[in-house]
């Protein structure tokens, strides 16, 4: 459901960058957080819940997998 959302999102905006408190649907900014961390926990070796279907499924959509902070 929520990479549905993701997908509508990018269609709508152009981008996969949901913001962290994305005033129109929060429960999107946080999913799409919740997937880098675990990604990063992925790399980290530490048990995630990512796994390589999600992450092909996410990287079609030019998903970013970290945000550089100004």
């Amino acid at each position: 459901a929520q990479f549905k959302r993701l997908a509508e999102f990018r269609r709508i905006h152009g981008t996969t960058t949901v913001p962290a408190k994305y005033p129109l649907d929060q429960k999107l900014g946080n999913w799409v957080v919740n997937q880098r961390r675990q990604y990063q926990l992925m790399q980290e070796g530490k048990t995630s819940g990512m796994n390589k279907k999600r992450m092909q499924l996410l990287e079609g959509l030019a998903f970013q997998w970290s945000i550089c902070k100004d």
